[in-house]
């Protein structure tokens, strides 16, 4: 319950019945302390009375601690809070202070006068005498406008009863929280490091890090989303997935530099910002797991399991390294292909929205040389385009315009005019048409294209993400000849793409117009390749294009998805535009999409119209290794910028180094040039500046404009701007 806005009638009744209960208070303005000397380990202990318009606050005695949770917007207080009692036990209850709901607030208690605590947690801060104060009822928040409120476990308020009243800390509290005597964060001193993980990071520390930079452009400060990003990676590490140290030694030379110019203290501020935040987050790590990492995400190839699961998946495998190809590719590559060469009308219905085209793209990353697109070859011998197909195969891919135009050719047709040929015979004109209804474009390296990307003005983004789910592609021109417009609904499309690490990248960053999520990711390299001769198994079988895998008009398909399934894909959608759930990472928006266009494809590859849920399992197998493949690009780049940026502040640093150096060197050398320069002035009594240059040596005449600046400095001598003259100064060098 709370307590009646008449427990404190006024800021004046407030400081009366405080100090009567043995509390220091101090003013404040809206959150900030308005006297001096009030604060710190040698601050004043006696109460100041708030004037009018300011907050009341309580300085803590030495002998109290307050536990302060922050679990609003990304803050994490909440999460700590429950690790905190997981580790420590669950705190006794007591009053809680605060202008938001719970478990957001100060909750009070009472440790040992000795007793000094680390200073921060994930989320959560810990009050005492020497570190911070309390805005306590009845002030007002300065932001939100909302009334602090203590919100008391009993019929009176513990703080007006004094410290006596308040409960004890338990023993194990006081242990987790108390500051160590070496200065030194955890990670230094004591075997918490385990939690900062070796190895590459997996699919989920990545998306720990990604969430740093995220929380920053959605408006949270660079401290909390360091907080935050901190602790899910220590707890990552402590779960056992890899690549945690290295995540974390990344985020710190981002953060530090980032926050240093925005700190009183510079770098060592900043540095001192990030230990403390690192010890709070190490104190809560767990014994690390000894079964390691299990997110699947952590696969960059698809698993045993997956290529033992189905004849047809392990006829593509075994295809595959009899060409010593990767297999992952050519399986990619097969159903990229396979989304091309289906019917262009087939459809997959997962019972939310409308039934969706099956057109599939797929980047294949991997090194020059790495046969990212040689897989392509071995599909056309695995599955050969049908004989009755008007089938363009492995286009290259250029402008928008030029993937429409890939369905367009010339025809004759009787002039719409109706004119006739002398014999009485209609005449005819040529005209350019969609004559063919399904492409397969193949690029071995994707520079080019995302250099198109990366330019304003081009198609070839806006007709990539329309091409993916079917919809009208081209434009209408005044002329005919030149209008390229392919209906909905109307093409077959698949596309396979090679990138190497670095050229992925611009593709992810095309991220905010939807351009990245609609490909699956593959890797080029493939560690399964036996290291003997294997036989090729030959071209597949069973397979479907079509309704009867002929391409006589039999009118269109749709494969159905199973009602339980149908049911999920329900209730995840509504979540979304509920607002009960939402996604995390941007890159994952077209999840449940792709996972369908893959599931269907799986069942028309084993020869079936019905998507079962083991083809929905196995799209989720192919979507997690996708997620890991991208997400190891993601990680690489990110690794490659903090290179580029350190070698940067290295560079800058030896450069200002060599430069305070040669000025150290030169400062003898200014100031006796100077000071010749003065005495010839007041010698002189007047000197114009061209004619006191050339008083100095070709070889000092360089030093002219500092020296006489230095001599000026000095009080030496005094420039005439308008005349151009140098005239004595007050002193004499």
């Amino acid at each position: 319950m709370s307590i009646p806005r008449t427990q404190f009638i006024s800021v004046e009744d407030a400081y009366s019945k405080y100090t009567e209960a043995g509390w220091q208070i101090v003013p404040v303005n809206g959150k900030t302390l308005a006297v001096k000397g009030a604060t710190g380990r040698d601050g004043h202990t006696e109460s100041v009375p708030p004037k009018k318009g300011q907050n009341v606050a309580l300085r803590l005695p030495r002998g109290v601690i307050g536990i302060d949770v922050d679990a609003y917007g990304d803050k994490p207080g909440a999460e700590t809070l429950k690790d905190c009692e997981r580790k420590w036990g669950k705190l006794p209850a007591t009053d809680r202070s605060g202008s938001r709901e719970a478990p957001s607030g100060i909750y009070l208690y009472r440790v040992p006068d000795d007793f000094e605590a680390i200073t921060a947690l994930p989320g959560i801060e810990l009050i005492q005498h020497h570190h911070r104060y309390m805005v306590v009822e009845p002030s007002t928040h300065p932001v939100t406008g909302k009334a602090y409120r203590w919100e008391p476990v009993g019929d009176s308020l513990m703080v007006l009863g004094g410290v006596e009243a308040l409960p004890k800390l338990p023993d194990s509290w006081l242990e987790g929280l108390r500051a160590t005597n070496t200065g030194k964060p955890l990670k230094r001193t004591e075997s918490a490091s385990d939690s900062l993980s070796e190895g590459n990071p997996c699919g989920s520390v990545t998306h720990a890090l990604e969430a740093y930079e995220k929380r920053v452009q959605d408006g949270s400060s660079r401290h909390d989303a360091m907080v935050a990003a901190q602790y899910r990676l220590i707890q990552l590490g402590s779960e056992g997935h890899p690549g945690v140290g290295a995540a974390i030694d990344t985020l710190e030379s981002v953060f530090v530099p980032e926050v240093s110019a925005d700190r009183k203290g510079g770098s060592r501020e900043a540095q001192r910002e990030w230990d403390t935040a690192l010890d709070g987050a190490l104190r809560l790590a767990d014994d690390p797991e000894a079964l390691g990492c299990d997110c699947d995400g952590a696969q960059t190839n698809l698993p045993d399991s997956f290529w033992e699961s189905r004849e047809s998946l392990r006829h593509i495998r075994q295809a595959a390294h009899s060409r010593t190809s990767s297999a992952d590719v050519v399986f990619y590559a097969t159903l990229a292909r396979m989304s091309a060469m289906v019917d262009y009308r087939t459809r997959v219905d997962t019972g939310v929205k409308e039934p969706a085209s099956l057109n599939l793209f797929v980047a294949v990353v991997g090194s020059s040389g790495a046969g990212k697109t040689s897989g392509v070859s071995g599909v056309r011998k695995l599955m050969p385009a049908p004989a009755d197909l008007d089938f363009r195969d492995g286009l290259p891919m250029g402008s928008g315009e030029g993937i429409a135009e890939a369905y367009y050719g010339t025809v004759w047709e009787e002039d719409p005019s109706g004119g006739t040929k002398k014999d009485g015979t209609p005449k005819v004109v040529s005209v350019r048409k969609q004559v063919r209804w399904n492409c397969f474009f193949s690029l071995d390296e994707g520079e080019n294209l995302t250099k198109q990307l990366e330019r304003s003005g081009t198609t070839i983004g806006p007709t990539l993400r329309s091409a993916w789910v079917g919809d009208l592609l081209g434009q209408a021109n005044a002329r005919q000849e030149t209008t390229r417009v392919l209906p909905r609904g109307e093409y077959a499309l698949g596309a396979l793409i090679g990138y190497q690490q670095e050229t992925a990248a611009a593709l992810l960053d095309d991220s905010a117009a939807g351009t990245p999520q609609r490909f699956l990711f593959c890797s080029a390299t493939d560690p399964s390749i036996p290291d003997k001769r294997i036989p090729h198994p030959g071209e597949l079988s069973g397979y479907l294009l079509g309704p009867d895998n002929s391409f006589v008009d039999t009118g269109p398909l749709t494969l159905e998805f199973p009602e339980d399934l149908k049911d999920e894909m329900f209730r995840e959608m509504r979540s979304y535009a509920t607002g009960e759930a939402v996604i995390e990472n941007p890159l994952d928006s077209h999840r449940s999409l792709m996972r369908a266009k893959v599931a269907a494809l799986l069942a028309l590859l084993d020869g079936r119209v019905e998507v079962t849920r083991e083809d929905w399992d196995l799209s989720g197998v192919v979507w997690e290794t996708s997620c890991a493949v991208r997400d190891s690009v993601v990680s690489y780049n990110l690794a490659e910028k903090t290179k580029r940026e350190e070698a940067a502040t290295r560079k800058r640093v030896e450069t200002e180094r060599r430069l305070e150096v040669a000025r150290t060197q030169a400062r003898p050398k200014l100031e006796k040039t100077a000071k010749a320069l003065a005495k010839k002035v007041h010698d002189k009594g007047r000197f114009p500046v061209g004619e006191l240059r050339k008083t100095l040596r070709s070889d000092t005449r360089e030093l002219f404009a500092e020296a006489t600046d230095y001599a000026d400095e000095q009080g030496w001598v005094v420039f005439d701007e308008n005349e151009r003259v140098f005239y004595p100064g007050e002193s004499k060098p």
